[in-house]
């Protein structure tokens, strides 16, 4: 599985969009959702091609609405917000765009720590004057 992660890494770096493809599709067959969802941290807001940053959504969304919500909630969201905020709040607006993700959202909030919890809300108030329709939280 390192392999294609270091494909995608040569895939993104060198611009070859179909090697990022190749790359990603074959972490996905892998079916190791631990390892899917780390696909986060190759979101890079400065990208040049955002349609392999979308693709990048696409194959972390595959992954069971509980887990993904649950793992993102837990620190990673937030690590992504400090390198890549734009992405971070697309990620968070696309989860409070989906009726079952919204759902997890709110019980993980009244599950997580305080400092989990306002690293949330940061984001949330970051990604609504990027996008002012976001559900509030």
């Amino acid at each position: 599985m390192g392999d294609y992660f270091k494909q995608l890494r040569n895939g993104l770096d060198k611009m070859d969009l179909d090697l990022a493809e190749l790359a990603l599709a074959s972490i996905y067959e892998g079916g190791d959702e631990e390892q899917i969802i780390s696909l986060i941290e190759f979101l890079e807001d400065n990208y040049e091609y955002e349609e392999v940053m979308f693709s990048i959504i696409h194959t972390v969304e595959a992954i069971e609405d509980e887990k993904y919500v649950n793992s993102l909630m837990k620190n990673r969201l937030y690590s992504l917000f400090q390198k890549s905020p734009n992405w971070a709040s697309m990620l968070l607006l696309r989860m409070v765009n989906s009726e079952s993700c919204f759902f997890y959202i709110e019980k993980s909030l009244e599950s997580i720590d305080s400092i989990s919890k306002h690293q949330i809300m940061e984001i949330h108030r970051y990604a609504k004057n990027l996008f002012p329709e976001i559900k509030d939280l």
